[in-house]
């Protein structure tokens, strides 16, 4: 019985900590994309990136030019801005585990 409990332990420990490195990197990008938007002269003040239904996921690791990308990240983002808050399409291209994004965007409708 003791087995069976180290061995339940340890794959929620394991089911834990991929959900969080996955997170980790979506937190990212947020602030990647923030500091981005800002840089540019938009007055954004937060992005949120819905991880419900509309979160895409992909796996890519290979480089765009001489850049080399991990994971390739698609959905919908909630910017507010002194506009308001609006729902807006993203785009964010990660570099992988201890590295950052490389691109953000939002996508125009």
């Amino acid at each position: 019985m003791k087995r069976i409990s180290i061995l339940a332990g340890c794959l929620l420990l394991a089911s834990v900590t991929g959900t969080s490195a996955a997170s980790d990197k979506v937190t990212d990008c947020e602030r990647y994309g923030l500091a981005f938007l800002k840089k540019v002269g938009a007055s954004v003040s937060k992005i949120e990136i819905d991880r419900g239904p509309s979160f895409y996921d992909n796996i890519y690791n290979a480089k765009v030019g001489s850049q080399f990308v991990s994971s390739e990240y698609f959905g919908i983002a909630t910017v507010t801005s002194p506009e308001g808050v609006k729902k807006e399409h993203f785009v964010c291209l990660h570099a992988g585990d201890g590295k950052q994004p490389v691109y953000f965007g939002l996508v125009p409708e």
